[in-house]
């Protein structure tokens, strides 16, 4: 880069140079005063200025979501208060803006669905308080509380930020809630997976903010889910007056360089330095520097006097959902009743269906011997005997009846015999 500078402007880093460069003892009261111009070469950013180094602060993403199953007037009191000292402090350490290295707020209510209060394209302290204060809790009752919805929508809202891209971001997540979500909307591994997943991104700082105004107890006897606060970075009670100074005291910047107004230049000239002209007028007074960071957390006052009864406030609102309440005790054992009186006997029933038959049983054991029957029925004849020897001849008789029939029926059993046929009986 070429510069025309005076004699004078050239020698910014030249202290150590002799009063007579020209010529030895030529540096005279009219000398002193006179200018040479001439062409020096020097460095690219040879010097600085306050324009030329980063301004202080870095860029804050803050996002708070406020879990509106509070169970009364009180618990909801607190975390707008809650809210409302984020703002303050916020806009205290490094201020509320459109520029580069400041503060902007999302604000979100949730239950089993999310709605948006605040959003980064709100600038100023005055619009971001009054939209807080305008938060209402009417359209929530008898809803059902989704923590996972609460942290998605969180998430989604830091990857949608116009400086998610910028390396010195620094982010906050910051939930008030006391960590119980409705088992049939959500299962409790699943929201502490959600949590896991979330804290994974880089720069980001997860707050747990403990209601702590649960129903249901836990296995450490507190009101507050503690698996799930247990995934958090940090944790801070709703109740504690400092908490918001605690949770925007965690984040910090990165430090930056202090600003050099005499960086020595280097530069090559091509014409012969004169003399040291006259040394120069004061310079103005500088702008006043911004307000330094908060200091440390101070020791605890002492109690203050108790003031005076307030009067009786009005009826506020109706209180929102409720979480189950304690298993009651077990209850004294009843008085024995009066014996009650013998009923009348019924009227016979009809007579049932037949049943179905039974299944064969067992073979019984052998019966004793029964009595003799009575004589059998005659057998069958026999077979004919074999022939005897014939006899002599007897003397002629006569045929009576009886002899003729017992002829013929010696004769019909042979034919059946012979046919082998049953004789039949005569």
């Amino acid at each position: 880069m070429r510069l025309f500078f005076g004699l004078v402007a050239l020698v910014t880093a030249s202290s150590q140079l002799a009063q007579d460069v020209i010529n030895e003892g030529s540096c005279d009261a009219a000398g002193q005063n006179e200018l040479h111009a001439g062409t020096c070469e020097c460095e690219k950013e040879c010097c600085n200025s306050p324009n030329s180094q980063m301004d202080d602060g870095c860029p804050v993403d803050v996002i708070i979501g406020i879990d509106m199953c509070s169970c009364n007037n009180q618990t909801w009191t607190e975390m707008r208060r809650f809210t409302l000292d984020m703002v303050n402090t916020l806009s205290h350490d490094f201020e509320f803006g459109n520029n580069e290295n400041t503060v902007r707020l999302h604000v979100f209510q949730f239950m089993d669905y999310t709605k948006d209060v605040v959003g980064f394209e709100t600038f100023t302290k005055k619009e971001i308080e009054k939209k807080i204060l305008k938060m209402e809790m009417a359209e929530f009752h008898g809803k059902s509380t989704n923590i996972k919805t609460a942290i998605e929508h969180a998430e989604q809202v830091l990857e949608q930020s116009p400086r998610a891209g910028l390396a010195s971001r620094r982010s906050v997540f910051a939930i008030v809630t006391n960590g119980y979500s409705d088992d049939q909307l959500v299962s409790p591994e699943d929201v502490a997976a959600a949590a896991l997943k979330m804290s994974e991104s880089k720069g980001l700082q997860m707050v747990f903010v403990a209601r702590e105004d649960s129903s249901m107890p836990n296995k450490q006897n507190t009101h507050t889910f503690e698996d799930l606060a247990s995934h958090f970075t940090s944790r801070v009670p709703l109740h504690d007056p400092v908490a918001s100074q605690q949770i925007v005291g965690d984040v910090t910047c990165e430090e930056k360089p202090e600003v050099d107004y005499h960086r020595e230049c280097s530069c090559v000239c091509d014409v012969p330095m004169g003399c040291h002209g006259p040394g120069g007028a004061n310079g103005n007074v500088g702008n006043i520097g911004k307000n330094g960071k908060q200091g440390a957390r101070g020791h605890l006052g002492s109690p203050g006097e108790l003031g005076r009864p307030g009067k009786k406030g009005e009826v506020g609102e109706m209180g929102g959902c409720g979480m189950p309440g304690h298993e009651g005790a077990k209850g004294e054992p009843g008085n024995d009743g009066i014996i009650g009186l013998s009923g009348k006997a019924g009227e016979l029933g009809i007579k049932g269906v037949p049943g179905e038959p039974g299944s064969c049983g067992d073979k019984g054991p052998d019966g004793d011997k029964g009595p003799d029957g009575e004589p059998g029925i005659p057998g069958v004849q026999g077979e004919p005997g074999a022939h005897g020897d014939q006899g002599a001849l007897g003397p002629e008789g006569e045929l009576d009846e009886e002899t003729l029939k017992w002829l013929v029926n010696k004769i019909f059993v042979e034919e059946l015999n012979a046919f082998n046929l049953q004789t039949p009986q005569t």
